[in-house]
Protein backbone atom coordinates (compact mmCIF):
# COMPACT_ATOMS: atom_id res chain seq x y z
CA UNK A 1 0.00 0.00 0.00
CA UNK A 2 1.46 3.56 -0.79
CA UNK A 3 2.35 5.55 2.35
CA UNK A 4 3.69 9.15 3.01
CA UNK A 5 5.91 9.70 5.51
CA UNK A 6 5.96 13.37 6.96
CA UNK A 7 9.13 15.00 7.85
CA UNK A 8 9.79 18.25 9.99
CA UNK A 9 13.11 19.12 10.83
CA UNK A 10 14.81 16.13 10.17
CA UNK A 11 11.85 14.40 12.15
CA UNK A 12 9.49 11.71 11.16
CA UNK A 13 6.29 12.51 12.32
CA UNK A 14 3.77 10.75 11.03
CA UNK A 15 3.24 7.89 8.41
CA UNK A 16 -0.18 8.46 6.33
CA UNK A 17 -0.88 5.01 4.31
CA UNK A 18 -3.05 5.99 1.79
CA UNK A 19 -5.83 3.52 -0.58
CA UNK A 20 -7.08 4.29 -3.66
CA UNK A 21 -8.81 7.57 -4.10
CA UNK A 22 -8.54 11.60 -3.74
CA UNK A 23 -6.88 12.77 -0.69
CA UNK A 24 -6.22 16.18 0.31
CA UNK A 25 -3.03 17.80 2.28
CA UNK A 26 -3.52 20.80 3.80
CA UNK A 27 -4.34 23.16 6.76
CA UNK A 28 -8.28 22.14 6.94
CA UNK A 29 -10.18 20.69 9.21
CA UNK A 30 -11.82 18.53 6.20
CA UNK A 31 -8.24 17.28 4.81
CA UNK A 32 -7.25 13.65 4.95
CA UNK A 33 -4.19 14.70 5.57
CA UNK A 34 -4.28 17.50 7.68
CA UNK A 35 -1.15 20.11 8.81
CA UNK A 36 -0.69 22.05 11.57
CA UNK A 37 0.89 24.98 9.76
CA UNK A 38 0.68 28.52 8.40
CA UNK A 39 3.00 27.75 5.69
CA UNK A 40 0.37 25.31 4.16
CA UNK A 41 -2.45 26.48 2.29
CA UNK A 42 -6.17 25.13 3.81
CA UNK A 43 -5.63 22.80 0.55
CA UNK A 44 -2.66 22.41 -0.63
CA UNK A 45 -1.93 19.30 -2.59
CA UNK A 46 -4.18 16.65 -4.19
CA UNK A 47 -3.24 12.91 -4.46
CA UNK A 48 -4.84 10.96 -6.82
CA UNK A 49 -4.35 7.06 -5.68
CA UNK A 50 -5.35 4.12 -7.93
CA UNK A 51 -3.55 0.34 -7.42
CA UNK A 52 0.20 1.55 -7.16
CA UNK A 53 0.18 4.69 -8.89
CA UNK A 54 -0.37 7.98 -7.45
CA UNK A 55 -0.45 11.77 -8.98
CA UNK A 56 0.17 14.67 -7.07
CA UNK A 57 -0.83 18.07 -7.94
CA UNK A 58 -1.18 21.61 -6.63
CA UNK A 59 -4.50 23.27 -5.43
CA UNK A 60 -3.26 26.64 -5.01
CA UNK A 61 -1.06 28.13 -6.89
CA UNK A 62 -0.07 30.77 -4.35
CA UNK A 63 1.13 27.85 -2.44
CA UNK A 64 3.52 25.59 -4.67
CA UNK A 65 4.57 22.11 -4.52
CA UNK A 66 8.16 20.79 -4.99
CA UNK A 67 8.87 16.88 -6.06
CA UNK A 68 12.82 16.20 -5.82
CA UNK A 69 13.75 20.22 -5.92
CA UNK A 70 11.19 20.72 -8.93
CA UNK A 71 8.19 22.50 -9.02
CA UNK A 72 4.86 21.43 -9.80
CA UNK A 73 3.29 22.54 -12.32
CA UNK A 74 1.15 20.20 -13.48
CA UNK A 75 -0.30 16.55 -12.18
CA UNK A 76 2.67 14.77 -11.79
CA UNK A 77 3.13 10.87 -11.06
CA UNK A 78 5.19 10.54 -8.29
CA UNK A 79 7.79 7.30 -8.16
CA UNK A 80 8.50 5.08 -5.04
CA UNK A 81 10.82 7.64 -2.81
CA UNK A 82 10.34 10.59 -4.55
CA UNK A 83 10.13 13.72 -1.63
CA UNK A 84 7.45 16.13 -1.66
CA UNK A 85 7.80 19.17 -0.46
CA UNK A 86 4.57 21.11 0.85
CA UNK A 87 5.29 24.22 2.99
CA UNK A 88 8.38 23.72 5.42
CA UNK A 89 7.24 19.87 5.27
CA UNK A 90 8.54 17.02 3.72
CA UNK A 91 6.57 14.05 2.30
CA UNK A 92 8.29 10.69 1.32
CA UNK A 93 6.46 8.95 -1.03
CA UNK A 94 6.76 4.72 -0.72
CA UNK A 95 5.20 2.07 -2.22
CA UNK A 96 6.89 -0.95 0.55
CA UNK A 97 8.04 -1.76 3.39
CA UNK A 98 11.56 -3.32 2.91
CA UNK A 99 12.21 -2.98 6.71
CA UNK A 100 9.16 -4.28 8.14
CA UNK A 101 6.98 -7.22 8.11
CA UNK A 102 9.80 -9.51 9.22
CA UNK A 103 8.16 -12.18 11.36
CA UNK A 104 9.28 -11.80 14.77
CA UNK A 105 9.29 -15.42 16.68
CA UNK A 106 5.89 -15.39 18.53
CA UNK A 107 8.50 -16.52 22.19
CA UNK A 108 10.55 -13.19 21.33
CA UNK A 109 7.26 -11.02 21.20
CA UNK A 110 5.93 -12.54 24.25
CA UNK A 111 9.21 -11.89 26.20
CA UNK A 112 9.31 -8.19 25.35
CA UNK A 113 5.87 -8.06 26.12
CA UNK A 114 6.29 -9.41 29.21
CA UNK A 115 9.21 -6.48 30.00
CA UNK A 116 7.28 -3.41 29.59
CA UNK A 117 3.76 -5.00 30.72
CA UNK A 118 3.81 -2.49 33.85
CA UNK A 119 6.08 0.09 32.83
CA UNK A 120 5.33 2.99 30.42
CA UNK A 121 6.68 3.69 27.39
CA UNK A 122 9.54 6.45 26.84
CA UNK A 123 6.93 9.16 25.41
CA UNK A 124 10.03 10.50 23.33
CA UNK A 125 9.59 8.73 19.43
CA UNK A 126 12.70 7.30 18.44
CA UNK A 127 13.41 6.72 14.33
CA UNK A 128 15.37 4.97 12.11
CA UNK A 129 16.78 6.79 9.02
CA UNK A 130 18.42 4.94 6.20
CA UNK A 131 21.99 5.76 5.58
CA UNK A 132 23.49 4.18 2.08
CA UNK A 133 21.73 2.36 -0.86
CA UNK A 134 18.53 2.71 -2.62
CA UNK A 135 17.01 3.81 0.08
CA UNK A 136 19.37 6.12 1.44
CA UNK A 137 17.11 8.90 3.42
CA UNK A 138 14.26 6.97 3.88
CA UNK A 139 12.64 7.50 7.59
CA UNK A 140 10.90 4.57 10.41
CA UNK A 141 9.32 5.64 12.86
CA UNK A 142 9.82 3.60 16.20
CA UNK A 143 6.16 4.07 17.35
CA UNK A 144 5.13 0.87 18.05
CA UNK A 145 6.15 -1.41 20.40
CA UNK A 146 7.83 -3.97 18.79
CA UNK A 147 9.59 -3.08 15.49
CA UNK A 148 10.86 -5.52 12.79
CA UNK A 149 13.52 -5.17 11.07
CA UNK A 150 14.91 -6.47 8.43
CA UNK A 151 15.46 -8.12 4.50
CA UNK A 152 16.10 -11.07 2.41
CA UNK A 153 19.36 -12.37 2.63
CA UNK A 154 20.49 -10.02 4.94
CA UNK A 155 19.03 -10.23 8.70
CA UNK A 156 16.77 -10.23 11.11
CA UNK A 157 16.58 -7.75 14.65
CA UNK A 158 14.02 -6.69 16.46
CA UNK A 159 13.77 -2.64 18.09
CA UNK A 160 11.63 -2.96 21.58
CA UNK A 161 10.05 0.39 23.04
CA UNK A 162 10.88 -0.32 26.43
CA UNK A 163 10.41 2.02 29.46
CA UNK A 164 13.81 3.26 29.62
CA UNK A 165 14.26 3.02 25.96
CA UNK A 166 14.84 1.18 22.63
CA UNK A 167 16.23 -2.13 22.87
CA UNK A 168 17.66 -4.09 19.57
CA UNK A 169 17.91 -7.79 19.89
CA UNK A 170 19.50 -10.10 17.03
CA UNK A 171 17.03 -12.85 15.73
CA UNK A 172 18.68 -14.76 12.97
CA UNK A 173 20.56 -14.29 9.97
CA UNK A 174 23.40 -12.28 9.13
CA UNK A 175 25.36 -10.28 12.40
CA UNK A 176 23.55 -6.89 13.81
CA UNK A 177 25.97 -4.96 14.83
CA UNK A 178 25.86 -1.26 16.54
CA UNK A 179 29.03 1.25 16.29
CA UNK A 180 30.56 -1.96 14.95
CA UNK A 181 29.57 -3.84 18.30
CA UNK A 182 27.65 -7.38 17.19
CA UNK A 183 24.45 -7.47 18.91
CA UNK A 184 24.74 -10.95 20.31
CA UNK A 185 23.08 -12.94 23.41
CA UNK A 186 21.68 -9.75 25.35
CA UNK A 187 19.97 -6.40 23.68
CA UNK A 188 21.74 -3.27 23.42
CA UNK A 189 20.10 0.22 24.33
CA UNK A 190 20.00 2.28 21.51
CA UNK A 191 21.64 5.76 22.20
CA UNK A 192 21.01 8.97 20.03
CA UNK A 193 22.31 8.90 16.53
CA UNK A 194 23.84 4.99 17.03
CA UNK A 195 25.01 3.51 13.89
CA UNK A 196 23.00 -0.01 13.13
CA UNK A 197 24.41 -2.29 10.49
CA UNK A 198 21.90 -4.81 9.11
CA UNK A 199 24.06 -6.98 6.11
CA UNK A 200 24.67 -4.49 4.09
CA UNK A 201 22.08 -1.59 5.11
CA UNK A 202 23.31 0.90 7.53
CA UNK A 203 20.79 2.84 9.65
CA UNK A 204 21.53 5.83 12.32
CA UNK A 205 18.94 6.10 15.21
CA UNK A 206 17.58 9.35 16.32
CA UNK A 207 15.62 9.93 19.50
Amino acid sequence: MPKLTCIFNGRALAVHHVADGKFVIGRGADCEIQVDSLAIALHHAELLIKGENCQVSSIDPDFPIYVNGNLVEAPLDLNHEDLLLIGKHNFRFSMDGIALGVRVPDEAVELEQSKIQNNESPKKIGYLQVQNGENIGRVFPLSQTIFKLGAKGQGYAMIARRFDGYYISFLEGKHVTVNGQAVADESILLQNEDIIALGATTFQFYL
